[in-house]
């Protein structure tokens, strides 16, 4: 959908052989692990995390999103709002930013 390159997830994903979602698993908190991979990609990288762009739509997404200056919010989510850059309420949107 986005073209991406490189994908992270601090989830478990599980499908069937049909393709089909059988679950999701992750820890409860999933903050500390969101920021550890943001922080490895970007010094893996050579980039400044002002300079990346970021999608959330939670509250474990805050301290990913305070580093960011391009953060992008999906969704309603109030707490995110003040640390976001752009507001979206699908995927398909993140495209027209890029």
């Amino acid at each position: 959908l986005l073209g991406t390159d490189l994908v992270y997830t601090t989830s478990r994903i599980d499908f069937d052989t049909d393709g089909k979602l059988e679950r999701i698993d992750n820890d409860k908190d999933e903050a500390p692990a969101k920021l550890r991979i943001f922080e490895k990609v970007c010094a893996e990288y050579g980039v400044d995390p002002e300079q990346t762009l970021c999608v959330g739509d939670s509250g474990n997404d805050v301290d990913m999103f305070k580093k960011s200056k391009k953060a992008i919010l999906l969704g309603q989510y109030e707490k995110l709002k003040p640390h976001a850059w752009k507001q979206v309420s699908s995927l398909s949107e993140i495209s027209e930013l890029l």
